[in-house]
């Protein structure tokens, strides 16, 4: 009795491979610009909080004594200033860049703060 097996020969395993191969590219370009992306938003939504918290520990200071200023947060660079607008009240903007995957970026925030504003408005 002659038993036969037919198993794959290296030929087809290699054809096999490339092919497998060629499938999973666009699959790991589509990873790769996932986490891309991902790094890129969570990078402006970084940014925005950042500029928000400065506004609102700016707003609690002395408006008479408000100036231009700048710090370093975890990789976020921050720069404020205050132009005086009309009256006593105070046009503060603040601006954070930082470097991200896809290059330099920036995020700018302003408020016009007044020293008669009420406190428990919105």
């Amino acid at each position: 009795m002659l038993c036969s097996r037919r198993a794959f020969s290296l030929i087809e395993m290699i054809v096999a491979m490339f092919l497998i191969v060629v499938a999973l590219l666009p699959l790991m370009s589509v990873a790769i610009s996932s986490i891309q992306l991902s790094s890129f938003v969570g990078g402006y939504g970084t940014a925005a909080r950042l500029a928000l918290s400065k506004l609102e520990e700016l707003e609690a200071e002395d408006l008479s004594t408000l100036g231009s200023g700048s710090e370093i947060v975890g990789g976020y660079s921050l720069s404020w200033v205050a132009s005086n607008d009309v009256s006593e009240a105070r046009a503060v903007r603040v601006t954070v860049t930082w470097r991200s995957i896809m290059g330099p970026r920036s995020v700018e925030a302003e408020r016009l703060m007044s020293p008669y504003a009420d406190a428990s408005a919105p």
